[in-house]
């Protein structure tokens, strides 16, 4: 099976080509010094009609750039047919986890707004979260939602 049919992220099919050798034309001639290579991508993509959605904004951060010790607001825009029961933020704090619960802050036709605030603890603040439902976790960070343990370098970032 072709290795590109694995990759559905474009970014990333354009840095592998040069590891797996595809020219402009899409045909796979190995590169000099080739050696055989299993490349294993996880699924990083929950597939749904609508998913949880944050980013950076002003409209999804309350102060993107605060000082250490002052709170910030994060957002998140849930569409009604997303299904879970909890929803948290996972923040580090001088290097350890710790965990907040969101609420539901404001209702609206196809879309619900949850919040959490959050103190500043660190020069450096990563954070992403996850939603909890029967049987099922999915975490959501800069790379978008998965349905599986993600590391922390796709994490959200605010930066005091």
């Amino acid at each position: 099976m072709n290795i590109l049919t694995y990759i559905q992220d474009k970014v990333a099919i354009r840095s592998c080509w040069k590891f797996i050798g595809v020219n402009k034309e899409g045909s796979h001639d190995k590169p000099k010094n080739y050696t055989s290579t299993k490349i294993m991508v996880m699924k990083k993509k929950v597939e749904s009609a609508g998913t949880p959605h944050h980013d950076g904004s002003e409209l999804f951060v309350s102060n993107i750039a605060p000082k250490v010790g002052e709170k910030v607001n994060l957002k998140v825009r849930i569409p009604k047919d997303y299904i879970f029961q909890e929803a948290y933020v996972r923040v580090y704090e001088d290097g350890e986890p710790r965990t907040y619960q969101l609420s539901k802050t404001q209702q609206l036709k196809n879309e619900n707004w949850y919040q959490v605030s959050i103190t500043i603890h660190n020069i450096h603040t990563i954070y992403r979260f996850v939603f909890i439902g029967d049987g099922k976790y999915e975490w959501l960070n800069a790379s978008g939602l998965s349905d599986h343990d993600v590391h922390s370098n796709n994490d959200f970032q605010i930066v005091a």
